[in-house]
């Protein structure tokens, strides 16, 4: 992962978004998840969400900041919270 700023900010690859700033009906690559928190990382593995997998934005639920998306054949419901540690390109 790369090393946050003075300001905690972190430098993204211009190619990359966060999951909390994807279109509704696009599909994505996960390119990065960044996070300190072990907890994080084990929901995202036992989730598959893992580098290289093509996940879909199924609903965004703006006024309750929640992505509704499908990985594996899966629908998955995640907070902004969660979402905005998850960096995906667009295929």
């Amino acid at each position: 992962d790369p090393i946050p700023d003075e300001n905690g900010n972190i430098t993204m690859h211009p190619d990359q978004i966060l999951l909390s700033e994807t279109k509704e009906g696009s599909n994505y690559m996960i390119d990065r998840l960044f996070g300190s928190d072990e907890e994080f990382f084990e929901f995202c593995q036992s989730q598959h969400i893992e580098l290289g997998n093509t996940i879909s934005i199924t609903k965004k639920y703006k006024t309750n900041n929640i992505v509704e998306i499908i990985i594996n054949n899966k629908r998955l419901i995640l907070p902004e919270s969660f979402a905005n540690k998850i960096f995906v390109k667009p295929i």
